[in-house]
């Protein structure tokens, strides 16, 4: 017989009220408090491979917040600002060199059934030198990739394709941009000399 993470990883429906889902979940909190805790009083944390469960050597300030953690998979370079919410019940894989701006939320959770007793979760996918900005929101089964910026507020809800600016509610493409300059607009930003602008629907890079 399936277990209820089994199903929660393959997409199904299952019951988060599961105790070993709990047990975990307990776990998880409990470790995020120590983390947050530590970061916030200016004192070296607990390694983030305690809470996420493998190898992942990017930089989270706290606070921050994840579901269970071990669903969370980020590559080199990774870094997230304040504020940062990753709910995990599916997977969340995140490619090398890829920021989250202050605030940025990602879920996996898509809906909920029979008066909310069960739920169902889809993963998420970020591939390569990304930069999401602040406060914005990815939804579950969402898959973005190489080379993107998201701008500032934008809710992601349908997959982004390569070499583009987005922006927007729902977000969407609003300008191509060839690979190297793209990389350079990223430069830019992980240096901290170039912003997003959310206005007029985010168009374009601030300098």
């Amino acid at each position: 017989m399936r277990t209820e993470k089994e199903k929660m990883l393959s997409a199904e429906y299952y019951n988060p009220s599961d105790k070993l889902l709990v047990a975990d979940r307990k776990k998880a909190e409990e470790l995020l408090k120590s983390y947050n805790r530590n970061g916030q009083q200016g004192k070296r944390g607990m390694p983030l491979t305690e809470i996420l469960g493998k190898e992942n050597r990017g930089m989270v300030k706290p606070p921050f917040a994840c579901t269970y953690g071990y669903n969370i998979q980020l590559g080199k370079g990774f870094r997230a600002e304040q504020g940062c919410c990753l709910n995990d019940c599916n997977s969340i894989v995140i490619g090398e060199n890829v920021i989250l701006g202050e605030g940025v939320k990602i879920t996996t959770l898509v809906e909920k059934k029979d008066k909310a007793v069960l739920e169902m979760a889809y993963p998420v996918r970020i591939g390569n030198n990304v930069y999401i900005g602040d406060r914005t929101v990815v939804c579950s089964g969402v898959s973005i990739g190489d080379n993107v910026i998201i701008a500032p507020g934008s809710v992601v809800s349908i997959d982004i394709p390569d070499n583009v600016i987005a922006a927007g509610t729902p977000c969407r493409a609003i300008q191509i941009v060839p690979p190297l300059e793209m990389l350079n607009k990223l430069e830019e930003l992980k240096r901290g000399k170039g912003s997003l602008d959310a206005e007029d629907e985010g168009r374009g890079l601030a300098a």
